[in-house]
């Protein structure tokens, strides 16, 4: 893998209603030293290869409260 010859691209899709996100999308290409063609920085041909990541982001309701044992609750109260 040649890092000089890496590039990442993310896409964030928000629901409009809720303003939250809704799911990530990302892509990352990354060549080998001397097979990779790029120009400016961008990989542009040769041998490469991409990973494509989605992620759906859909639970946002509200977090309980952990159960803190009576020993740690006494432990974090003399601190």
């Amino acid at each position: 893998m040649d890092k000089t010859a890496t590039n990442a691209f993310y896409v964030i899709e928000v629901d409009h209603e809720t303003k939250l996100p809704k799911g990530i999308t990302l892509t990352v290409l990354t060549g080998r030293k001397g097979d990779t063609i790029v120009k400016g920085g961008r990989i542009v041909g040769g041998d490469h290869v991409a990973f494509h990541f989605e992620y759906t982001i859909s639970n946002y309701e509200k977090v309980e409260a952990p159960e803190i044992p009576a020993a740690a609750r006494k432990l974090l109260a003399s601190r």
